[in-house]
């Protein structure tokens, strides 16, 4: 089984349940009467349903409510594609009826071609057909829930894309450490004694572990976080389109892991076990202040101190991400920053009108991988 095939298997099991997580505490807020962060405006709601609606179903649909086309019965409309949405918390067949009813009254079936009805909470589907004059509205295929949402994302065929929107949910959610938890000692067993049992099983464990960009922003500053995540979005992407498989026969003999850990505050006051790397991040004012631990893993052999360390394991929103080394990868990113050779071939670049290949990437690390694929191939 190669490597790639784990890569899109496991990509898909990290970021699907985050993915699940995050869309059903916006419907508990919801349903609680509390909305969450940015949610505490309808308009605010309907902007974030929007966009994810786009991506899901590539749609282009604007808010009505915002472009001063405040229009009965619907929020979102995608002009082109002739489909309208209305976006709502109310779940009761009264409000949906309502709601056909006004959108045929204002003959707006005339100018969109399908109603749909975003039910941000729990409705019981039914096969039914509301019909009103000459337009008739499938309760079972036309209102759309949470539910819903999570299986058409599951769906998607490309995992590179699910990652993409997990990612951008976390970043509108705003998702902080604050909800983080620091791991119990069942945390550390359930998923490091993994390591030491079946070989497969450490691919996807490291694969699983990948940083996303929201995990970078909770353990870097906010000047780095971002070019961060891109390195090991490269780095991981080495890993995944190696012609080696992954094979870590180095843990063969090993039978028992022992953790280091430490806080941002032993980090800050240099009373820290864990590599001095971390204190050249931390002086280098890439590290977020918070309340993370920090954590170095080592397998060993029965009771011995010493073994193979894997450095750093972070616990972030119930899931282990690990950042390998990352002091190396600051200093890569300081050192191009700094490097005026580098800063004249992006300009350059830019010139050439190079700039979209800047969106994914940082121009720093789009280097570096330049850099790194010329190295491979010498």
């Amino acid at each position: 089984m190669s490597i790639n095939y784990f890569a899109i298997m496991y990509l898909r099991e990290r970021c699907i349940p985050s993915i699940k997580h995050n869309l059903a505490a916006i419907q508990q807020s919801i349903k609680a009467g509390n909305p969450i962060g940015f949610m505490d405006a309808n308009s605010h709601a309907e902007d974030f349903f929007k966009v994810l609606l786009n991506k899901v179903y590539d749609l282009s649909l604007i808010n009505l409510n915002k472009h001063g086309k405040n229009v009965v019965a619907i929020d979102l409309a995608d002009e082109t594609k002739g489909i309208a949405y209305q976006i709502t918390s109310n779940n009761s067949i009264k409000k949906i009826k309502d709601t056909v009813e006004k959108f045929s009254k204002n003959r707006l079936n005339k100018r969109y071609n399908r109603l749909r009805i975003l039910v941000i909470g729990e409705f019981k589907k039914r096969n039914e057909l509301i019909k009103i004059d000459d337009f008739q509205f499938d309760l079972f295929q036309d209102v759309l829930t949470i539910s819903d949402l999570i299986k058409d994302i599951s769906s998607m065929s490309d995992p590179f894309e699910i990652e993409s929107l997990d990612n951008w949910i976390n970043s509108e959610l705003n998702i902080r450490s604050s909800i983080s938890k620091h791991p119990t000692h069942k945390d550390f067993d359930d998923f490091f004694e993994r390591f030491l049992i079946d070989e497969r099983d450490q691919v996807r464990l490291l694969l699983l572990a990948q940083p996303t960009l929201s995990d970078c922003r909770e353990v870097f500053s906010d000047e780095y976080f971002i070019q961060v995540y891109n390195y090991y979005s490269l780095q991981y992407q080495y890993l995944v389109e190696s012609d080696d498989d992954i094979k870590l026969h180095s843990l063969r003999e090993k039978t028992n892991f022992k953790i280091s850990t430490s806080t941002y505050s032993e980090i800050k006051s240099g009373q820290h076990n864990l590599p001095g790397g971390i204190t050249s991040i931390h002086k280098k004012k890439a590290l977020r202040p918070g309340k993370l631990q920090y954590h170095t893993v080592r397998f060993v052999e029965g009771d011995n101190e010493f073994g193979i360390s894997y450095i750093i394991w972070v616990f972030i929103n119930g899931r282990w991400v690990f950042f390998p080394k990352p002091w190396g990868i600051i200093d890569s990113i300081i050192e191009l920053k700094n490097d005026s050779n580098v800063n004249r071939i992006i300009k350059g670049l830019s010139f050439l009108g190079l700039n979209k290949s800047f969106s994914k990437h940082h121009p720093i690390v789009l280097l570096s991988h330049i850099f790194h694929e010329i190295s491979r191939k010498r």
